[in-house]
């Protein structure tokens, strides 16, 4: 949501509950200049090695790339939707993102492309979309023959430079110099046409793209911005079940192929059924577990003051408010959003009660019989593609240490008595 007053400067802890309502809205950049402070560090909390794992397999040594992988490294990073996924994965990236270790290109697919559209092979265009963006960006001169190739051979074929004169006005002809300017015309998507010849060969394309990225990686060594190459791929869990199924399981040659590391954000299931299959050996894995509240309520209740006065709070009530979150940051900022969206003052416990009533019924309504069975009877140990779609939809809640363990969610713990 955007402020309505134009020019309007928030004042961290916001003491308006409109203000505060809006800062405390889950998609509320934290990153924007002058939040730095809203973010609050969970990593004490979790294992302080996660992160320092992934830059091991990566060959990073004491901030710096000391050694190369004998393979290019692909992650897959999981955990709840509402775990701090997208909060860990920035953070990261920046941390990364440095002369001695990586040229670090952080992809957001929610933010290139409308995600109800995208298809497998769009992947293939916003890949060399933000990689020439952010090398322009970065001022890193590179060689673009190898991605003017790529457009040609697209554009010689006359289908598709016909439904590109269609699509977007552009002409297009045999041997034309399109360069970066194809790139550019085509945001991140691509025509059908271009879809279905990814798909009938994407072998080929993985090729010449590899070739392409020989020279930008020499030149981003050159130009001092990294010793080598890294994509994080971000949303996954946001875009049709039918594409990650296809990316990850069915038909992963295309990242794996690709030689570049990536690290790539996919949902819960997509973590559980990698591991129970063939693919099991291409991927490495980090999951990112739940908060345990046992030991992480103040910095929870931290990450709401940071934003919002505790003023707009009566005693006691952030304290529940956090308990009901169940470890989840999503969840933890959605309830104290939704209590602020219902009061001009403070929240009670009246509004909490209220609101927590009204999102547990959001989460009721959509279960099916198979569902309400399992949460019944609170049997959360076999992995059913049912039990995988509760996990998926925070209804059960995953927490890694000693041992895995699960719960049910807290605004359904009452309902399911």
């Amino acid at each position: 949501m955007t402020t309505t007053d134009i020019g309007y400067q928030y004042k961290f802890p916001e003491k308006d509950a409109f203000r505060a309502m809006e800062a405390t809205e889950p998609e509320f950049d934290i990153f924007e200049p002058g939040r730095e402070n809203l973010y609050v560090p969970l990593q004490l909390l979790r294992s302080p090695h996660q992160f320092q794992l992934i830059k091991r397999e990566l060959g990073i040594f004491n901030g710096k790339l000391s050694k190369i992988p004998k393979d290019y490294v692909k992650i897959l990073f999981s955990g709840h939707r509402g775990s701090g996924k997208t909060v860990e994965l920035l953070r990261f990236h920046k941390d990364i993102h440095q002369p001695e270790q990586h040229f670090c290109v952080f992809i957001s697919l929610l933010e290139e492309i409308e995600i109800t559209r995208f298809q497998p092979e769009d992947l293939y265009f916003i890949l060399i979309n933000k990689l020439l963006r952010e090398l322009r960006l970065e001022g890193v001169a590179y060689d673009e023959q190898e991605f003017e190739e790529i457009a040609e051979e697209w554009i010689k074929d006359k289908e598709i430079a016909e439904e590109i004169k269609h699509k977007f006005g552009a002409e297009g002809g045999a041997g034309a110099k399109v360069g970066f300017n194809f790139w550019n015309i085509f945001s991140a998507e691509g025509t059908e046409k271009i879809r279905h010849s990814i798909r009938r060969n994407p072998g080929q394309l993985v090729q010449r793209l590899n070739l392409a990225l020989i020279g930008v990686r020499q030149a981003i060594q050159k130009a001092g911005k990294g010793k080598d190459l890294l994509f994080i791929v971000d949303d996954f869990e946001k875009t049709r079940p039918e594409v990650y199924t296809t990316v990850f399981i069915q038909d992963p040659k295309f990242i794996q192929d690709m030689n570049a590391h990536f690290i790539c954000c996919v949902p819960i299931q997509t973590f559980y059924q990698v591991q129970n299959h063939a693919a099991s050996d291409l991927f490495r894995t980090s999951y990112l577990p739940m908060i345990h509240l046992e030991q992480g309520a103040a910095t929870f209740s931290k990450t709401i003051t940071q934003r919002v006065d505790s003023t707009l709070f009566e005693a006691g009530v952030l304290d529940q408010i956090v308990q009901l979150s169940g470890g989840s940051l999503r969840q933890l900022l959605r309830i104290a959003n939704q209590c602020l969206l219902r009061t001009d003052d403070k929240v009670s416990s009246q509004i909490l009660a209220e609101t927590s009533k009204s999102l547990t019924v959001e989460r009721v309504r959509p279960l099916t019989a198979k569902h309400r069975e399992i949460l019944e009877k609170r049997n959360f140990q076999d992995v059913s593609p049912e039990l995988l779609e509760l996990l998926f939809a925070l209804n059960v809640m995953e927490y890694n240490g000693a041992d895995i363990t699960r719960r049910i969610n807290p605004l359904l713990e009452n309902y399911f008595k």
